[in-house]
């Protein structure tokens, strides 16, 4: 890796209805480096990167690329200087196929005749650049038939393609799974080779020690630190991030779990899908995790406990009562209330406010005579924002400006507020923050000492062992182990074993 300088940020402060998110941040970038940059979820990470990308023109400070100063008016602008930048949310065109989104605003035209793409050009390219990097891609195929992973590869392709001098990765890996993972560490490779230089943005510090050479932390839209990679521990990085040590390998178990059964499912079978025969209890007060690879079942599972997926055979028994639950609308009337997996897709109402994301399912409790008492449902909203300490300028900010872990938070807070007797969590910290999930932690075992009955479904195998009190292991759409996590001595190895059989 060569020592040469290839970007400086210096100074950079940028403020919004005058509050500052960024203060005098420095920032630079040498090349064939990965610099990670890491903070809290609005510690201005995203922002800073957006400055650098054109996409926030008014700031204070300077920029310089190569030696020589520049301000970017636009994407574009920032784009034709070679930098790329893969953003958190997909700016995908899904009408469009593979090749076309890779080539989009650089389309190939036919060198003779009539001016018009030259499409079979476009293909062919961009499949020998899929396969180059190794992913398992058609370059004709529609970009709304792709995986959301699929179409994360898609927007890596793109950003290669580009032949960019520096690539910004703002939490690439969201929704790749562990293999896609390697794959896109293998492309980050060979742009290191090639001199490129990655500005690489994730809440995972396990992929920053695996990928990163130096990492920045930003805490509160200032800078903290930059060092090394190698002269970082975990421990550390979080407390710079968080300004306090965190404690993520903490058991967090009920001592006595009480013996009352408030949801039990029967033979459960999904009618689409690949869910069968699935039976299990869970008791007042009690976490019961539920672990499995990646297609094992476990979101088809949730789905239809909430009634999003329906049932082809079974029983579900809610407080010793046979219920059927058809709608999800049905399961919150019964005490019921479900994060799901896809936060953006399923979780958020885009374009409206916290407000109105918080009190959506909440109404029918703030009723009289017929009509809606907004004061009732705006006090609720204060409250939730207050309990699950949502960093926002005010209620009325639309949900799509916080951060990730912020939104995760409303989406939280949504569901507690009609104070569900059983909540089901389907990768609640997913994309968030180190100090937003001690938060979500330490709110999870509150909730079930209070009496909550939580299922608790994560990729993340730390998660399932510290908060859960029995674990359900499903493969192929059946569960295939269970343990005690308070007796079976359980470790990730046990576990993952169970998972991959």
């Amino acid at each position: 890796m060569k020592n040469t300088t290839v970007l400086n940020m210096d100074h950079i402060t940028k403020a919004f209805h005058g509050v500052k998110v960024l203060e005098n941040v420095d920032f630079d970038l040498r090349q064939g480096e990965v610099h990670a940059l890491i903070g809290a979820n609005g510690a201005g990470k995203s922002t800073l990167m957006k400055v650098l990308n054109g996409i926030y023109v008014n700031y204070e400070g300077s920029i310089s690329l190569n030696g020589e100063k520049v301000a970017f008016q636009n994407p574009w602008d920032a784009q034709q200087k070679g930098i790329a930048m893969i953003h958190q949310e997909l700016d995908l065109v899904m009408t469009m196929d593979v090749a076309s989104n890779i080539y989009l605003g650089r389309e190939v035209l036919k060198k003779r005749g009539v001016k018009c793409l030259n499409r079979k050009s476009m293909q062919e390219e961009a499949q020998k650049l899929l396969d180059r990097l190794g992913f398992e891609i058609q370059a004709g195929t529609l970009v709304g038939e792709l995986s959301p992973a699929n179409q994360q590869l898609v927007l890596i392709a793109r950003s290669v393609s580009t032949d960019a001098s520096v690539v910004v990765m703002d939490e690439p890996t969201s929704s790749l799974s562990h293999q896609e993972t390697m794959a896109l560490f293998s492309v980050i490779r060979q742009l290191k080779e090639l001199g490129k230089s990655v500005i690489y943005i994730s809440h995972y510090l396990d992929e920053v020690f695996t990928v990163s050479d130096r990492i920045t932390v930003l805490r509160d839209g200032r800078k903290v630190i930059t060092a090394n990679t190698a002269d970082c521990t975990t421990d550390l990085l979080v407390e710079w991030m968080i300004g306090k040590r965190a404690e993520f390998d903490k058991k967090r178990l009920r001592s006595n779990i009480d013996s009352e059964i408030v949801l039990e499912a029967t033979g459960l079978s999904q009618k689409y899908g690949i869910v069968d025969d699935i039976s299990f209890q869970i008791h007042r007060g009690e976490v019961l995790g539920v672990a499995g690879v990646v297609g094992s079942g476990r979101t088809e599972l949730a789905k239809m406990l909430f009634g999003a997926e329906p049932v082809k055979a079974g029983q579900l028994q809610l407080n010793g009562k046979p219920v059927n639950i058809r709608r999800p609308a049905q399961a919150v009337a019964m005490d019921m209330a479900l994060v799901p997996e896809e936060r953006k897709k399923e979780g958020l109402i885009a374009k409206r406010s916290i407000a109105d994301n918080i009190s959506i399912i909440d109404y029918k409790n703030h009723t009289k005579f017929g009509w809606i008492c907004y004061s009732r449902a705006i006090a609720r909203v204060h409250e939730m924002i207050d309990y699950m300490h949502v960093v926002c300028r005010n209620k009325d900010q639309e949900i799509t400006s916080l951060s990730g872990g912020n939104q995760q938070k409303v989406v939280m807070g949504r569901c507690l507020s009609v104070r569900p007797k059983v909540l089901i969590l389907d990768q609640p910290t997913r994309g968030v923050d180190v100090g937003a999930k001690n938060e979500i932690y330490e709110l999870i075992a509150q909730l079930a000492e209070d009496g909550m009955s939580i299922i608790l479904i994560s990729d993340e195998l730390e998660e399932i062992l510290n908060l859960s009190d029995r674990i359900l292991v499903m493969r192929r759409g059946k569960i295939v182990s269970r343990f005690d996590n308070h007796t079976d001595h359980l470790d990730k190895n046990k576990l993952l074993t169970a998972m991959v059989g």
